[in-house]
């Protein structure tokens, strides 16, 4: 309780904070969440409106394959990576327009960026690096990572600030944008590497999943910055999975199996539900709105299923036609 002048206002306070809360959840309720997603042979599409309407996205040749997308929170900055050398697509104006931009020569696989936009990393397969912006997307730098093989994945948090680069056989991360590069992080799987890794937007939940049909080979989580890992939690059994994705605060998470089949949590990893009434038969991307009620899902040579109910059920997209997916994300 708190007393202003003598008057005790503790309920006053408490009512204000419920009436507010109530206020927050009616707006996320109600916000209209920006979904992009990704096929090879240059097919793109884009949906401002929780994913019931999709336009496809003009301006991109028909010859590059697409291969990751992400945007910022507020869908101002959006990039589409393609397996062409040194190009990828970025929009600066909520997706009205996508310009083909030129960053350093290499091919880049995956990308992330910050909730704001100012922070934008790209991923290489086929070289000892990153490609990075810290000004929107203006200017891009080439960075190598001290590392002879190569990278599979990057994730980052909400701000920009941490970093983690998946490898072969060693994994890399940063705490201070990109600058600097370190070990520090453990392995999630002694006898394999992660299929894909997601880090939570408040950087508590690191989470990571891998496609070996292994006994006992579980999803892995951590909560303390990748220094240890635990098998996940609920009686979670071997997932053989290929994709992941979570929501800001780790609450929800999103794992694509191999099987027709994906598994949600919305306790933080604490209990599962395995969903089999979804229609690809290898998930190899999916991607999550901030508050966990949009999920994506893609598969090869499939559909592409959403799920607008915290993923209770998912059903296909039919607007978006069977194509080869490679890249999802809601914001």
């Amino acid at each position: 309780m708190i007393k202003v002048n003598g008057i005790t206002t503790g309920k006053f306070v408490n009512a204000i904070a419920d009436v507010s809360v109530q206020f927050l959840n009616g707006i996320e309720n109600v916000q209209n969440i920006n979904c992009l997603v990704v096929a090879n042979v240059g097919y793109a599409a884009q949906s401002a409106d929780n994913g019931v309407n999709w336009t496809q996205i003009s301006g991109i040749l028909a010859t590059d394959d697409l291969l990751d997308c992400d945007m910022s929170n507020d869908g101002k900055y959006r990039i589409i990576t393609t397996s062409v050398s040194g190009k990828i697509y970025l929009s600066t104006d909520f997706g009205v327009t996508y310009t083909s931009t030129s960053v350093p020569n290499i091919g880049y696989i995956k990308v992330k960026i910050s909730a704001t936009g100012q922070y934008m990393i790209l991923c290489t397969n086929s070289g000892q690096g990153i490609c990075k912006s810290s000004n929107y997307g203006v200017t891009w730098t080439y960075q190598t990572i001290d590392y002879v093989n190569y990278f599979n994945n990057i994730m980052m948090d909400s701000t920009g600030q941490y970093l983690v680069l998946t490898g072969s056989s060693v994994i890399k991360k940063s705490i201070d944008y990109g600058a600097t590069w370190t070990s520090t992080i453990a392995q999630p799987f002694a006898s394999v590497q992660a299929t894909d890794f997601v880090i939570s937007g408040d950087n508590s939940l690191y989470f990571a999943v891998n496609n070996a049909s292994q006994a006992g080979l579980v999803p892995r989580y951590s909560t303390n910055g990748g220094v240890s890992w635990n098998n996940a939690q609920g009686g979670l059994a071997e997932a053989a999975a290929f994709s992941i994705s979570c929501s800001y605060d780790g609450k929800y998470i999103l794992i694509g199996k191999n099987a027709a089949t994906c598994i949600v949590s919305s306790n933080y990893g604490v209990s599962w539900s395995y969903i089999s009434s979804v229609l690809s038969s290898v998930f190899y991307c999916n991607g999550m709105s901030n508050n966990g009620k949009i999920m994506l899902l893609g598969g090869a040579s499939n559909k592409m299923c959403l799920s607008n109910n915290y993923g209770v059920s998912f059903f296909e997209i039919t607007a978006l036609g069977n194509r080869y997916w490679n890249g999802a994300c809601a914001k």
